[in-house]
């Protein structure tokens, strides 16, 4: 079985000195396509911090992060920006729900940032999956956390990306679409 993830010797530190917090400390891991990985740990403990290296939303201060293939980090900004797009799909833990945007909009997004056509029989069939096609016209203000946290999966599936990275203080359930 082929590796979706490969992480090598990955480090970020912030400040300096008796101040330094070493969030990722030369940390390796890989992950097989197709498998379910958690990683636990206490609060402050940089779970946040390396999820955001392997996604490609912060840079580290050295190492190296491989997904499907490709190092990421050898790839300009804007290269990286429409990997993430394509290949990434993101939970995060506070949903990050565009408040001015019904369901239904807040899940297509990251189609329409990529310039790619929105298939609405796919976007249709996610939301009942999640259970939310009685609200894909509702705000988020008017959704439940539960809600929001659905509408936020359903977003990070809709584009079919090659992994799923979820920053959850809680467990989730990700819904399979095959």
């Amino acid at each position: 079985m082929s590796s979706i993830l490969k992480v090598e010797d990955l480090v970020k530190y912030y400040g300096e000195g008796e101040n330094q917090v070493r969030a990722v400390d030369h940390t390796s891991l890989q992950i097989e396509r197709g498998k379910f990985t958690a990683i636990v740990g206490r609060s402050g403990s940089g779970k946040s911090t390396l999820l955001h290296l392997i996604g490609g939303l912060d840079r580290p201060d050295s190492g190296k992060v491989w997904i499907d293939g490709t190092d990421i980090y050898s790839r300009k900004d804007d290269k990286l920006a429409q990997f993430r797009r394509k290949k990434i799909g993101f939970i995060f833990q506070d949903f990050n729900l565009i408040p001015s945007l019904n369901v239904w909009e807040n899940i297509v997004l990251p189609l329409g940032l990529d310039n790619r056509k929105v298939k609405p029989r796919e976007v249709e069939d996610i939301l009942k999956k999640i259970g939310l096609q009685d609200k894909k016209d509702a705000m988020p203000s008017a959704l439940s956390g539960g809600q929001k946290q659905r509408t936020a999966i359903a977003r990070a599936l809709v584009t079919r990306p090659a992994i799923i990275l979820a920053d959850e203080r809680r467990e989730t359930l990700i819904p399979r679409l095959s």
